[in-house]
Formats: C-alpha cells, structure tokens, sequence
C-alpha cells in the first residue's frame, strides 16, 4: 500500500512537473483592446473614455501586458491619447492584430521544433498586447511580450498621423511580416543570458536570435537588414569590422530613426553566428554555444568570433582598436580661455570649440548644475572647414561659474565616427 502511494505521488510530481514546462501562448489583451477602442471612439467624455480603458483593457490585463506597461512606463493617458490621434493608423493595422491568433498552432509547432534542437530549452509564456507604440518585442524574465500593433505594422501602414520617424522607418522597411519567425527571436532571448560587453557582443546576441529562428524555421528569414547586408556583404563586413570593439550601438542597432539601411547589427550577428554554426562538426553543440553565449564576457565573445572564422583565421584586435580610436572626435582646442578657467572675462560673446576632425553635429546640454550654469544661447554655426563650431553665449555674470555638457548621442564627425566622451564637460568662472 506504502509503495502504491510513493508511486502514485511521484507520478503526480512528474505531471505537475511538465505541466510547469508547458508553454502558453496569450492574445486575449488585443481583443479587450479592441472592445476598449469602440466603446472609447462612441464617446466625446474625456473621464468616460479613461473609465472605459481601465475597465475594459487595463483592469482585463494579462500577466505580460501588466509586465509590460511597467517595463515600458505604459499608462491609460498614453493609451487613450493614441486612441484620440491615430484613427487612421489603427484601422490600417485592425485586422492583422486579430489575425494573430490563428498562428498560435503554427508557433506551439516550431516551440516543439526548438526543444528537440535545443533540450536546455527553458518555458516561456508567450503574449500578444498591444503596447502603446512602445515596442514590437520584449522580454521578461520567462515571458515573451510582443507589441502586436507594431508588429503587423508594414509599409501599407497608414503612418499619415505618426510623429515618430522611428516608427515610419520601421514600418517602410519591414517588407516581410512573419509572426511566428519574430516569436521564436523573441523567445532565443529568454534563454540567453544577460548583458553584453560591446557592440560585437550586442550585434551577437541579437542576430543569433534570427539564426536560430532560421534554423527553427528551416528556411531562411526575410527582413530588409539580411536583404541588404547579403547584398552589400562585403563593405557591410569591413565597415562593422572597424567598428566592432566600440559601443556604436547607435549606429548599428535599433537605428531605423536615423538610418535608410537599419539594424544592420542585427545581419552581423546574425552572419557571425551562421559561420559558427557551419564551422561546427557537432551541430547540436553549436546550437547550445550560440544560445548560451556569454555575451558579457569579452573573452568568450573573442574566443566565439575566432572559432566562427568569419573574419577570416586571425584577427588583430589591437590594431583594429588602435585605427578606431585614432578615428575619434576629440576636442584639441576651447577659445577664447582654457577649459576650467577661473578668470574669464563677462565682456566674453563666444565660445570656440575646435576639433581633431570635420563635423557632421555637436550635440550639448546642460550639467547637473541645471540651465542656471548653462552659458550658451544658441549655435551659430563651423567655422574653419567644420573643425570648429562657434556659439552665442548669454550674458555672463560676474563670480560666476558656468558649465555645460558635449554629448555624443548625436556628436560625430562627418565620416561617422562618434565622440570619445558619453559627457565632456566643459566648465569656466567669470572674473
């Protein structure tokens, strides 16, 4: 008898077991979003239309779209507001959020495929929100949070009403929508460890997501980076080489602001990790290596690139980080005083600042001292074949010290090398 219920309890600790395991895919919010959206778009009262999405989307919320709005600082004004703004916008993109549904098989049947290619496979809950305009996918933890009305969103998208020129570039240039491929990039994520330790590593953990997906798949992925990257491989290749080791991330990841070829950071990885894969006499190894890469570890990202040999059999690191550097925007020279100068004149109109190169732009701000320190007034333009960029400053104080930041999310010289400082701070006191 004893025995009969070590037996039967084991059983039921084997059930309870894979039934944690079990994957579970979520697409109910965008139904209640919908729901919330006719009912919000039959009334003109501002206090009934939040009443209406509290009540029948937010207070609905699953689990991910609750993870979700914390991690994207998602709220009922943001909602309601993209509701009142964009009416062309959601009725482009309606029907392709309520057809997502019917993928959920199709995706239950390549999560299969991923477990056998890879045992290691951890579960991971799988929802479909819509996010407020904020991403297209996410991870938490052992979720996977997908954006649905960024997803679907295309270059047949009614982006008439969009301010964001992220998104208009993001929709021009997804030619190929697939639900289920950006599902399983979503889901390589949750098994991946955290972090990583530069652009190389960061270009790695994203595009080993598309080669899994691919290889998940079993056909090639489509979007416009892989499209563009294949077809440019080779100046593509060299111009990332030479910029591999920096944290350029701006430049080669989620750049579709500001780019007309975008996230080709994306194509490295994912090229980097299809040479491993190839290069691999045990493919199931491969596949394991490339999902637990440590991204966060230079050794390990170095030690992957090399065995990868897809820049060939060596590659001198040193030299290449060597020629970036030498590359770099610096600052050699500050007119009419030295930089932390404390006799500045209050007669003093201009600030010069002269660099090692042309410049495309020279992005300032203020410095945690607040715009009561910031000394400048506007812009007036390079000088000296673009080396040297003059401003206005206000008018000075006396027994004053001022200060303000060079910033380089948008300081780059003319031939797209970024600044060498995140903060350069440039401080002077008036006499």
């Amino acid at each position: 008898m004893k025995s009969r219920i070590i037996s039967a309890l084991l059983i039921l600790s084997i059930s309870k077991f894979h039934s944690q395991k079990k994957n579970y895919i979520f697409t109910s919010d965008i139904n209640h979003y919908w729901e919330a959206y006719d009912q919000i778009k039959k009334t003109d009262n501002t206090h009934k239309k939040y009443e209406l999405i509290n009540t029948l989307y937010i207070d609905k919320a699953s689990y991910g779209l609750k993870a979700f709005m914390k991690k994207r600082n998602l709220n009922d004004s943001l909602f309601v507001e993209n509701i009142e703004k964009l009416p062309r916008y959601w009725n482009s993109i309606r029907n392709s959020t309520l057809e997502i549904k019917s993928k959920q098989k199709q995706i239950e049947k390549y999560i299969k495929k991923f477990n056998k290619i890879y045992p290691e496979l951890k579960p991971a809950n799988i929802y479909f929100t819509i996010g407020g305009l904020a991403s297209g996918g996410t991870t938490d933890s052992d979720m996977v949070l997908i954006g649905s009305e960024i997803l679907v969103g295309n270059p047949n998208t009614d982006t008439s009403e969009l301010s964001s020129d992220w998104l208009k570039n993001t929709f021009k240039h997804k030619k190929y929508i697939d639900v289920v491929y950006l599902t399983i990039h979503e889901y390589v994520h949750t098994n991946q460890k955290k972090g990583y330790v530069n652009l190389l590593g960061h270009s790695i953990k994203e595009g080993s997501c598309d080669f899994i997906a691919e290889l998940v798949l079993g056909e090639p992925i489509k979007t416009f980076y892989i499209e563009y990257g294949k077809s440019n491989l080779s100046k593509v290749k060299e111009d990332f080489k030479a910029e591999m080791y920096s944290n350029r991330n701006d430049k080669w990841l989620y750049n579709g602001e500001k780019s007309a070829n975008p996230d080709l950071g994306y194509f490295m990885g994912y090229e980097i990790s299809k040479s491993y894969y190839q290069n691999h006499f045990d493919k199931k190894q491969a596949v394991k290596d490339i999902i637990e890469l440590d991204f966060g570890n230079e050794k390990a990202i170095d030690e992957f690139v090399e065995k990868s040999k897809f820049f060939g059999n060596t590659i001198n690191k040193d030299e290449i980080i060597k020629n970036y550097e030498s590359n770099i925007p610096k600052v050699v020279k500050i007119e009419p005083f030295d930089n932390d100068s404390k006799n500045v004149d209050t007669a003093t109109k201009q600030i010069k600042i002269t660099f090692s190169k042309k410049m495309k732009d020279v992005s300032l701000n203020f410095s945690k001292n607040g715009k009561e320190h910031f000394p400048l007034q506007k812009k007036l333009g390079f000088e000296n074949d673009k080396t040297t960029l003059i401003l206005e400053t206000v008018a000075l104080k006396p027994n004053t010290t001022y200060d303000f930041y060079i910033t380089n999310r948008n300081t780059e010289s003319e031939d797209g090398y970024q600044f060498e400082a995140a903060e350069y701070k440039i401080e002077f006191t008036t006499l």
